[in-house]
């Protein structure tokens, strides 16, 4: 499957956040990405730095480190908003690094608060509102992003007993959302 991490930096006006600029990165098992190249362009989006693609079939969490490290020296980031199902682990060690039991580091902790945010619509409906009438009114910006913007098109939005719910793709498919829902 595919994973996307997505940075935020809100720009303030009078009246609070004016507008939010992306800036997405993603990952994806390179197996995965050969076996689907005709099905999504992989290999350009990975071509133009837009993609990791990881070593055989799955995602690489040493990748993932990497890449917000390499952020975390860049920017000021301030908080890591994650989904608690199967990024506990990566995010835990991402804030507060990794050391064995005589104390010898062995992964450097970056220090970056951690927010769990399950990916269930009651959790998320009011973060979708909000991001949807952003997007609506352009104050939702990003690098031209060619993977974000497929996802953009393969997300559906639904309502869920009065909530608004992000609508995935068939459960198979090649087509991904993951960086929306980061972006949310």
């Amino acid at each position: 499957d595919m994973t996307a991490a997505v940075m935020a930096f809100p720009e303030y006006g009078d009246g609070g956040v004016e507008s939010v600029t992306l800036w997405p990165h993603f990952w994806l098992p390179k197996a995965y990405a050969y076996k689907h190249r005709h099905d999504a362009d992989f290999l350009g989006w990975e071509a133009k730095g837009l993609l990791t693609l990881t070593e055989g079939n799955e995602i690489s969490t040493g990748e993932i480190y990497r890449k917000i490290q390499e952020w975390s020296q860049r920017f000021d980031v301030r908080g890591l908003f994650y989904d608690p199902y199967g990024a506990t682990v990566l995010t835990q060690l991402i804030e507060q690094g990794l050391t064995d039991s005589r104390g010898n580091q062995f992964l450097d902790a970056l220090n970056i608060e951690r927010f769990p945010i399950p990916q269930r619509g009651h959790v998320m409906s009011s973060a979708i509102d909000d991001f949807e009438s952003r997007v609506r009114a352009g104050s939702i910006r990003h690098p031209k992003n060619a993977v974000l913007n497929w996802q953009v098109g393969n997300t559906g939005i639904e309502d869920s007993g009065g909530r608004t719910c992000l609508a995935k793709p068939e459960r198979d498919s090649v087509k991904k959302i993951d960086g929306v829902v980061a972006a949310v």
